[in-house]
Formats: C-alpha cells, sequence, structure tokens
C-alpha cells in the first residue's frame, strides 16, 4: 500500500462511494491489525474476536473460527457453538468443543496447518466419496484431545467438470429441493420459485408437485389489480428499495411464464416492465426508488431520488425487461429502455468490475457482488448484441471465485449471480469456477438437504440487518447445482457458443483469480501490463511501483510502451504503472497521450499523471487544459461506447479535484487557477462544467470560490448552466458544483443567483437522503 509519500494518499481508500470508503478504510485497519495480533488459542482460555457462527457442512455443528472480514486464512481451530438434534455430529460434539484438526481420507487426523475452513470443508469432500462416509476429528474437550469419528451420507466426489454430469451435483439438487418443498417458503422478492423452475424435469415422479409450489409461489409475488392499475396511471410510489422488488419480481414471473407458459402472469409482467422502464434515468439506470418523469411527462430524464443510482437494483430491472422481451410483450417502452440500460453497462467492457453506480469502474477486482455475472446474462440475451462485452464479463465472473465473500452490504448476489454469469461463458468455464467455490456451497450445505447463509460479515443475513434476512442461501446454491438443467434463461436454456471462452481465456480467468503479483518478476509484471484483466494490471502496476532500485530502467519501457500503438492493452497498463512509479520525467509524455484516439489510453494517461510531483505537472499545465477541452464532447447524443466519458473524468479530477478521498487533489485546484492563463483556462473549465459525470463536474466547486469577478463575466452562462441543470449521470456527487456557483455568485452579487438558490433549497427540500447547503 502506498503512503503519503510524493503527495498520494492510500489507493484502497479513493476508488469508490463515501460509505464503501468508510468500509474499506475499516477493512484496512482491521487487516493491519490482524498482522499484529495472533489468532486466539480457544484451548488456553482464548475468546472468539466476533460473534458469527457458521454452518459446518452437512455435519449439523455450527462453529466459530478465526477471520477477519471475509479472510480466514490464519485460523487453525473450530469452536463448536451449536450441533442439531438428530444430525451426524450429535452426542459426538457439543458446545465448547474445538475441533483442532478433520480428515475424511480415513487417516487419523492431525492438526490444522492451513485455513481451518477450507480444510474442514475438504475433509467433508473427502468423506461423502467414500464408503462409509467417515470423517474424523481430533476435539478437544474440557482439556483432553481424542479422535472422534462422525458418519455423513455417501454422496460420490464431485466430478472434474461439476456441476455438469455429475452425480453428486444430481444429488445435492435433488435434496436441496426436497428440503425446499418441505421446510422453506419462496423468500424474499420469490426468488424461491427459480430453483424449483430450474430443475424442471417431466421425468421426475416429484416435478408435478414442485410446478405446483411453484405456480403458487410465482402468483404470490404478482403484482396486485391495484398496483397494475396504478401503474397504467403512471403512479410513482415514493418507496424506497422498491426497485429491488420490481427487478427480482419481474425476473421470477418471466422466468416462470417462459417454463410453465401460463399466462395469469403476463399482465403483471407488463405492468412490471413499464415501472423498470419507466423508472430508469435517461442512462437506463435506477435507484432505490423509480424515476418520475421530467415536466415534459417524458421518462428518460436524469435519476432524481436519495443518493444516487444503485446497479444492484437496476441490473436485475434490465434483466428482467430482457426476459419481458423473451415473454412476446411488444410494448413500444420496453425496447428504448433495454437499449438504454445495454449502451450504460457494456461502457464498463475492459475497464473493470460495474460498480455500486454511475461511478468509474472498479478496477481491483473481477466481481462487484454479482454485477460482472449479471451482465454477462443480460447480454447473453442480446442475441449478437455486446458479444465482446459479454465474453468480457464472464470471463470476470470466472474468475471471481476468490471474491465470493465480498459485497457491498453482504455477498448474496455474488453467491446468486457470479456462477451463471461464469457459465455464459460455457461448460468449461463454470466449471472452473464451480472448483473454486464447491467447499464454499459444501459448509453452507445442511446436514438435512437444506442450506444455510454462510458469510463472515456481521448482522442480518451477509450485512444488512432486517430487509435481507430471508434472502435464502437455497436460492443461489440450488441454481448453480441446476445448471445442467439449462431449463431457465438465467441457467442458459439457449447456449450461445459464440459467447463461450475458449480454453485459453478460461486460463487466463483462473490466472488472473490467483494472480500475486509480488511473485512475478519484473519483465513478467512488465508483460502482466497488458492483461485482459483490469485486476491484475492494477496490482501489476502497483507492484512495479513497489520496486524503486528497477524504476531507472523501467522508466523508459514503460514509455516507449505507452506510445507504441501497436502494444494493445499494455499501453494502458505502463500509464497506470508509470503513475505509480510517480517519476516526473513522464509527465510530458503522459500528457501528450491525453488526446490519444485510444480512449482507454486517455484514461490510463490521465490517471497515472495525477500521481507525478506537482512542478512537472505544473509544467504540462498548458496541454493538459488543451486535452481537457478538446476532448470534451456534448453530452447529447449519448456516446454509444462511452455515455458517462471515463477519460475526461480523470482529466477533470487530474485537473480540479478539490478532495482527499478519491485520489491526490488537481494540479490547479481552488487557488491554483491564480495565474493561469485564462485563455485556456475557461475552455478547460467549461469542458469539465459540461461532463457529463456529477463527480467530474463537482471538482469545479471550489475553483468556482476563487474565480474573480472577470472570470465570473466570462463564465457566467456556464456557472449558471451548472447549477440549474443537476449532471445527468452520478448524482451522488453531483451537488459540489452546484454549491460552489451558487457561492461566487453570490459573491459577486449575480441576480441569477436568487432564483436558483431558492431553486435548489425546494429541490433539496423534496428528496430522500440530499445534502442541503446553506444557501
Amino acid at each position: 500500500m502506498k503512503t503519503q509519500m510524493d503527495g498520494r494518499i492510500p489507493t484502497a481508500s479513493y476508488r469508490r462511494p463515501i460509505g464503501i470508503v468508510v468500509i474499506q478504510m475499516i477493512t484496512a485497519w482491521c487487516l493491519c491489525m490482524a498482522a499484529y495480533a495472533l489468532p486466539p488459542d480457544l484451548t488456553a482460555g482464548g475468546a472468539p474476536t466476533t460473534t458469527k457462527s457458521l454452518n459446518l457442512g452437512p455435519t449439523g455443528a455450527h462453529g466459530w473460527m478465526y477471520h477477519v472480514n471475509d479472510n480466514s486464512s490464519e485460523s487453525r481451530q473450530i469452536l463448536v457453538n451449536t450441533v442439531d438434534v438428530g444430525s451426524p455430529a450429535d452426542g459426538i460434539l457439543a458446545a465448547g468443543d474445538v475441533i483442532l484438526g478433520a480428515d475424511g481420507t480415513g487417516a487419523n487426523p492431525s492438526n490444522f496447518n492451513s485455513d481451518a475452513r477450507k480444510a474442514f470443508a475438504k475433509a467433508i469432500a473427502d468423506a461423502e466419496a467414500n464408503s462409509p462416509a467417515t470423517l474424523k476429528l481430533l476435539r478437544w474437550r474440557s482439556g483432553v484431545t481424542t479422535t472422534e469419528t462422525i458418519t455423513l451420507q455417501t454422496m460420490g466426489a464431485y466430478s472434474a467438470t461439476a456441476p455438469y454430469n455429475c452425480p453428486k451435483s444430481a444429488l445435492i439438487l435433488d435434496q436441496g429441493l426436497d428440503y425446499v418443498m418441505a421446510h422453506q417458503d419462496k423468500g424474499h422478492y420469490g426468488l424461491g420459485v427459480l430453483p424449483l423452475l430450474a430443475a424442471n424435469n417431466p421425468a421426475d415422479p416429484d416435478n408435478a408437485a414442485r410446478m405446483a409450489r411453484a405456480q403458487v409461489d410465482a402468483l404470490a409475488v404478482m403484482p396486485s389489480q391495484s398496483e397494475i392499475d396504478e401503474i397504467y396511471a403512471g403512479i410513482i410510489p415514493d418507496t424506497s428499495l422498491l426497485t429491488w422488488s420490481v427487478g427480482h419480481r419481474l425476473i421470477v414471473l418471466a422466468e416462470y411464464y417462459l417454463t410453465t407458459g401460463d399466462t395469469q402472469v403476463l399482465p403483471g409482467i407488463e405492468a412490471l416492465s413499464l415501472w423498470a422502464a419507466r423508472g430508469q434515468s435517461l442512462l437506463g439506470t435506477i435507484g432505490h426508488r423509480l424515476n418520475a418523469p421530467d415536466p415534459d411527462g417524458s421518462y428518460n430524464g436524469t435519476y432524481k431520488y436519495g443518493y444516487g443510482v444503485v446497479n444492484s437494483a437496476g441490473m436485475p430491472c434490465y434483466l428482467g425487461l430482457l426476459l419481458a422481451k423473451q415473454c412476446g410483450l411488444t410494448n413500444p417502452e420496453i425496447d428504448p429502455a433495454i437499449a438504454r440500460s445495454s449502451r450504460f453497462f457494456a461502457s464498463y467492457t475492459g475497464y473493470g468490475a460495474i460498480p455500486y453506480g454511475e461511478h468509474e469502474p472498479s478496477r481491483a477486482s473481477h466481481e462487484s457482488n454479482g454485477k460482472c455475472g449479471l451482465a454477462a446474462i443480460c447480454f447473453s440475451l442480446e442475441n449478437n448484441n455486446h458479444l465482446e462485452g459479454g465474453k468480457f464479463f464472464a470471463q470476470m465472473a470466472t474468475g471471481a471465485g476468490s471474491e465470493r465473500e465480498q459485497g457491498h452490504s453482504g455477498p448474496y448476489f455474488n453467491y446468486l449471480w457470479a456462477p451463471l454469469g461464469a457459465a455464459i461463458g460455457g461448460e468449461q468455464a463454470a466449471a472452473e469456477h464451480f472448483s473454486r467455490i464447491s467447499w464454499h456451497l459444501d459448509l453452507c450445505r445442511r446436514w438435512d438437504g437444506g442450506f444455510e447463509f454462510n458469510t463472515m460479515m456481521e448482522g442480518g443475513n451477509g450485512g444488512v440487518p432486517g430487509w435481507n434476512t430471508d434472502f435464502y442461501m437455497y436460492v443461489p446454491a440450488l441454481l448453480t447445482y441446476a445448471l445442467p438443467l439449462r431449463q431457465l434463461e438465467i441457467t442458459g436454456r439457449n447456449p450461445d457458443s459464440n459467447r463461450w471462452l475458449n480454453s485459453t481465456q478460461v486460463a487466463e480467468a483462473i490466472f488472473a483469480d490467483d494472480y500475486v503479483a509480488s511473485s512475478r518478476t519484473t519483465s513478467e509484471l512488465v508483460s502482466d501490463l497488458g492483461s485482459w484483466s483490469p485486476k491484475v494490471q492494477y496490482y501489476a502496476a502497483k507492484e512495479i511501483g513497489d520496486r524503486p532500485s528497477e524504476h531507472a530502467a523501467l522508466i523508459p519501457q514503460l514509455i516507449a510502451i505507452a506510445n507504441d500503438t501497436n502494444a494493445g492493452r499494455q499501453r494502458a497498463g505502463a500509464c497506470f504503472a508509470l503513475g505509480e512509479i510517480g517519476n516526473g520525467s513522464a509527465a510530458a509524455d503522459l500528457a501528450n497521450l491525453l488526446d490519444d484516439s485510444d480512449a482507454y489510453v486517455r484514461y490510463a494517461s490521465a490517471e497515472g499523471l495525477r500521481y507525478l510531483p506537482q512542478a512537472n505537472k505544473l509544467a504540462q499545465l498548458s496541454t493538459i487544459l488543451t486535452a481537457a477541452d478538446t476532448t470534451s464532447k456534448p453530452f447529447y447524443p449519448i456516446d454509444e461506447v462511452d455515455p458517462i466519458q471515463f477519460a475526461h473524468h480523470r482529466l477533470c479530477m487530474l485537473l480540479f479535484y478539490s478532495g482527499s478521498a478519491y485520489g491526490p487533489k488537481g494540479v490547479i485546484w481552488g487557488s491554483g487557477i491564480n495565474g493561469v492563463d485564462r485563455n485556456l483556462l475557461y475552455p478547460a473549465i467549461r469542458a469539465v462544467a459540461g461532463n457529463p459525470n456529477g463527480q467530474a463536474r463537482s471538482t469545479l466547486g471550489e475553483t468556482y470560490r476563487n474565480l474573480t469577478q472577470a472570470d465570473v463575466d466570462a463564465l457566467a452562462g456556464d456557472i449558471i448552466d451548472s447549477v440549474e441543470y443537476r449532471a445527468p449521470a452520478d448524482k451522488m456527487f453531483s451537488d459540489g458544483v452546484r454549491a460552489g456557483g451558487i457561492d461566487i455568485l453570490e459573491t459577486y452579487n449575480i441576480a441569477e443567483g436568487v432564483p436558483l438558490s431558492r431553486g435548489l433549497v425546494e429541490e433539496f427540500g423534496t428528496q430522500t437522503s440530499e445534502k442541503t447547503y446553506a444557501l
């Protein structure tokens, strides 16, 4: 991790929305503490460091093991908390026991010498492959250590192609469905309907009962007639979290219709589709609430409510619309809504994981709580549209096995969508992903066929107390095991071999998931800068930055790569690496790439340049200001490839950013504009004020406050427009420019500032979760 040397802050703390920044700061603190604190010895009076208790697979026991967030790699003991009556562990384990080791091969166990959680899962898998399925445990109880034996059910071993052509996977699916039929309801948004449908098989004697249950549960999530009437009347409910319900209910009903042909649900599908289509922003995104129509009556305006767009809610709406179209709906509002969402989410292709909202890509991960898997599924339903994007996101999902337990507010949707997204890349991709998550599925699996939500996150059913406690684990687990049946669109009913990853691409995904930059030679790191994976690029660049003894030789090599138009993705990787090195000698070359024909190179060069010394950036100020002007483009017509203009956003941050959470301050932020050539400054300010992204525009907040009377006279129209008209994207960070604009209009007694101030007060007063400025 970088320090505050040469002006930069730790990179982990500035690349996400502020709520996630706080989480990451806490995470970093916990990881630092873990480096000094040894796990407690539970046999010598040590106590658990958290309250989290996890299901210990089909043993019937639940227990705690040492962990820091989702990382249990340092755990070597398991404290038993509870044991289910009648389970295999009943009478053998008891609360207070400590499991010191486990073996399922028939050998006597020894103390765990690696992650106790994963070692225990492996022992279960080994035992279930044998007959009898003998799991031996090294048990400590009240100071006495003995070897005890638990007999599990013989299930067989997972096949090399699991869950495909795998009797064990089929058996787990069948037993899981039996448990659901006997014990569990449909869960949140009726998602429990999906596993029943995914296992549809008329030859199965249990199928009729399962389909009857699916019908009852699907009809239970239908919109009521009053809801349908409100939808057609154009009524937009003032309800938080509604969009989560709209998207997921739409998916459930559409998949139910496509499987059964039951026309009872078509009115509900069409009504929810209208809500999803009309509730979008003009970018095809959605937040916690449905959008409201603009004054002219259109439903395509900027997202208005709360703190901004939430892609984890919006993407299920996008998928639901695609499925509604598969149902044969022809409402004229559906296709434009699909096109808007498709354009927005495809714009992240090659850049990184789809983020929380209308933000920059997440370069340091392959998944973002299932949104990359969702993108792969969505693009697979668009015929030949976004073939490249579909493969990219399928590869991202395939290479996200190690990130399974991560996710904002809990990893449930990662559990749900990442395996299904990997399967869009073909059976080999799905099998490789499965092989990396099967240990977790085995620990979630109960002794009686059910599943429990196993996550290291505290609170609720995965992070948020209360609102998601009935997101049941059987849904993502059984959908994963049902992939071979291909009964749903989301489990590959109509596989498209054009979207499958080849063996090389699958291997690249697994390599990227396992990537450890510190183990690579410097020449390998330079090669890794050209990886398909933004995550590999990210960590390769950072590792290069951490090898100062080699910088002198590397800088000219990296500059040459950055300027080589035949070097592909390695060009951008070289720009990122030059930024990590932070040597001012690269400033001119990076500045000259700010108007490159390759948008990814422009993005990377602006990002890299941010971390160079201030004096060297100032020396290139004319070039930077000119690029800000010449590479800007109007929001309308919306760019089909780059709707929120990632590269120009980076330029805005490079010039004017005044904060501290998202990287270094801009080269001329605030009063830094003093003495700058106004012939260059004014066009740059106009370009930034017109950027479609709220965070990019709001970099001008402090700059506005430092304008002179002459500056305001020259820029008044642009300032007024940037206050009056909210940025069309990234509402979460869009108010800084408006507040700064109001302040400077007030400072110089500009009359237009009075109605604007009043208008903003009224606007903020009618919205939830807004920051109201003292205007």
